[in-house]
């Protein structure tokens, strides 16, 4: 009787063992993050959370989690699959949708892909706790400054006072690495200004993206000058019907 005893609590424990999740570490593999736009997130609209990842340890396959509060005792969790061949250096976007002010996220790199599986759950590797969020509440909204030459827009890092239509945002430095190429992020602007750019560095999906967002109701505004000719390149096709040297003229809506 004492030997089956003993069999039973050894299964048992090795049941427990392989339902929860133990602590582990992924060797050779650091990270970093970067939420929202250096910390910069709309309250209540998804957010992209930039994670790089470097492997200088074995092959490694999981997943990449991060964890949203929902209220006081819920969570939502956004992932995406990881794949890093030994040696490699890749970065992953994940789309979060953060409903409220958190000025802290915990992005979790799991053994798992995904899947939620009752016999095994994917076992946390490694924690980075991405800090010092702003979040931007609902009565303001962002202003994106795209430019190769941030300086030359540093104005509008000033904020209009009054009850005006360019007041109560928050400038967002923005270029072809880090414009919107999702609608849904691209929705969190109300106003963006191009100048001294060349439109030619963003990708099909941004243009796409800027073309939408502007049939919803955005609003561009696009400086020409000397550098007209490239930052109107790659505009002029579908998002604006004017090409440098021209001069056009729009009545407004009644």
């Amino acid at each position: 009787m004492k030997r089956v005893w003993m069999i039973a609590a050894a299964c048992l424990t090795a049941l427990l063992l392989l339902l929860s999740p133990v602590s582990a570490r992924a060797e050779g593999i650091t990270m970093d993050a970067e939420v929202g736009f250096d910390g910069v997130y709309l309250i209540g609209n998804w957010t992209p959370v930039r994670v790089g990842i470097e492997n200088a340890g074995n092959d490694f396959e999981g997943s990449l989690e991060v964890t949203v509060n929902i209220g006081q005792r819920s969570e939502a969790i956004y992932s995406t699959p990881v794949s890093l061949p030994n040696t490699s250096e890749k970065e992953y976007t994940i789309y979060a949708r953060i409903p409220d002010a958190q000025f802290s996220l915990n992005i979790n790199l799991t053994d798992g892909k995904g899947q939620v599986s009752p016999i095994r759950p994917a076992r946390v590797l490694q924690t980075l706790k991405a800090t010092g969020l702003k979040p931007i509440d609902r009565g303001n909204y962002l202003l994106g400054l795209i430019t190769d030459d941030q300086p030359s827009l540093g104005y509008w890092k000033e904020k209009l006072a009054g009850n005006q239509l360019l007041s109560n945002y928050q400038p967002i430095s923005l270029d072809a690495s880090n414009f919107p190429d999702r609608s849904e992020v691209l929705s969190a602007f109300s106003v963006l200004v191009i100048n001294h750019f060349d439109t030619d560095s963003f990708r099909p999906q941004q243009l796409e993206n800027l073309n939408a967002w502007l049939n919803d109701g955005g609003v561009l505004i696009v400086g020409a000058g000397v550098n007209g000719r490239q930052t109107l390149s790659a505009l002029t096709d579908h998002i604006l019907p004017v090409s440098a040297g021209e001069l056009k003229t729009w009545n407004s809506p009644d």
